[in-house]
């Protein structure tokens, strides 16, 4: 019979991870002296283990040497990268748009791996939501690592946040705001360079 044990910091009783062993009473020392071990024994979380696959990561908690909540998370491939072609006029950091309810903006979201590099391979469905505006289509099939949409101002002087999540990517999200037109007018100009 296998015994299951998580891994967790001693500190915050987070789990790090797992290991099964047949001999209870013969456990190696942990990696770190800020690392314990734990034993699984409520069946239900046993089965859990079992069930943890490369595609998952355990994550759970432990307090007074009790496993407390254990679960499976899906591990990341990649993460998405959202931009979008409309300009920061005003360099605060978010990028504008009339808010004439008819302004549109490019939305392209890239994947990429943790560290930057970009996934062309497989075409997962992206997921676009905004708090104000309107997203021309809700998903976008990725191709060559790039899904788009587009976003249409509200006609409202309001900030949007939007966002975008795929299966197995960590999400990422941006601000816009929507600036009364005739501010928007002066600050494009300015960065034109006209008067």
């Amino acid at each position: 019979m296998l015994h299951e044990f998580v891994i967790y910091e001693k500190r915050t009783g987070r789990i790090t991870g797992h290991f099964r062993t047949s001999t209870p009473d013969l456990l190696p020392n942990p990696s770190s002296p800020e690392l314990a071990f734990a034993p699984v024994t409520e069946e239900s979380q046993v089965e859990l283990l079992r069930t943890l696959d490369r595609s998952h990561r355990l994550a759970g908690s432990v307090l007074s040497d009790k496993v407390n909540a254990l679960k499976l998370e899906p591990r990341h491939q990649g993460k998405l990268v959202l931009s979008c072609d409309a300009r920061d006029l005003d360099q605060d950091g978010r990028a504008e748009l009339p808010a004439d309810g008819a302004s549109r903006t490019r939305l392209e979201v890239r994947l990429v791996t943790a560290d930057g590099r970009p996934i062309q391979e497989g075409a997962p469905v992206v997921s676009f939501a905004v708090t104000r505006g309107t997203l021309s289509s809700r998903t976008a099939k990725a191709q060559d690592g790039i899904a788009t949409v587009e976003l249409t101002s509200a006609a409202e002087t309001v900030s949007t946040l939007v966002s975008a999540q795929a299966e197995g990517f960590e999400a990422s999200s941006l601000s816009l705001e929507f600036l009364p037109v005739q501010e928007f007018k002066v600050l494009s100009q300015a960065g034109s360079g006209k008067a």
